[in-house]
């Protein structure tokens, strides 16, 4: 399998090296781009640079969160500036709700943007199928000691049964257990 970016979407295309050098349809934007040959990593990252939340936001997600965004800082903007100005009460209150329902709009977004499936684009159709922790490595580093742990989840979307898993390690430092101290007589 050839893995690489789309450069119109930024979203990782899996085709088989039969493909290698032909021209292949994005499955979320639908641009033809071309498959690198095989053998070279075209996918422009390593493991520590996987890309974040937002590289995998169409462009229409994208108009939606920063139009969303900007409207809520405009309207707390209003309510902050509102009350130093002395503009009216209706003003200042008309400001705040905007702020929390632009905040919520915005927010609601993003959680069914980040628990979609990444095949069919469906928001919240995430389901969890298992979950596993995996061996916790220990490590020193600066003279202290550290641990790693490693969990894996496994989702299944509902609307279109694609399965997926997503890998998660947490670095974190180890403390000295604390010795029982002898209750003083």
């Amino acid at each position: 399998m050839i893995r690489f970016r789309c450069p119109v979407c930024a979203r990782t295309i899996k085709v088989p090296e039969a493909c290698a050098g032909r021209q292949v349809v994005c499955p979320r934007c639908n641009a033809t781009v071309g498959a690198p040959l095989a053998g070279l990593d075209s996918r422009g990252e390593t493991p520590e640079e996987a890309p974040g939340f937002f590289a995998s936001m169409s462009p229409r997600m994208r108009l939606f969160a920063g139009s969303v965004a900007s409207a809520t800082g405009a309207a707390l903007l209003t309510a902050v500036l509102g009350g130093v100005l002395e503009a009216p009460a209706w003003v200042t209150h008309g400001a705040v709700l905007a702020t929390i329902g632009s905040a919520i709009l915005l927010f609601t977004g993003l959680h069914g943007h980040g628990t979609g499936c990444p095949r069919c684009g469906r928001w919240w159709s995430r389901m969890m199928v298992r979950s596993e922790v995996g061996e916790r490595e220990t490590f020193e580093r600066d003279g202290m000691t550290f641990a790693r742990s490693v969990t894996r989840a496994e989702y299944r979307c509902q609307g279109c049964g694609h399965k997926w898993s997503v890998t998660d390690s947490e670095e974190y430092r180890v403390t000295e257990p604390r010795r029982p101290q002898k209750a003083r007589k």
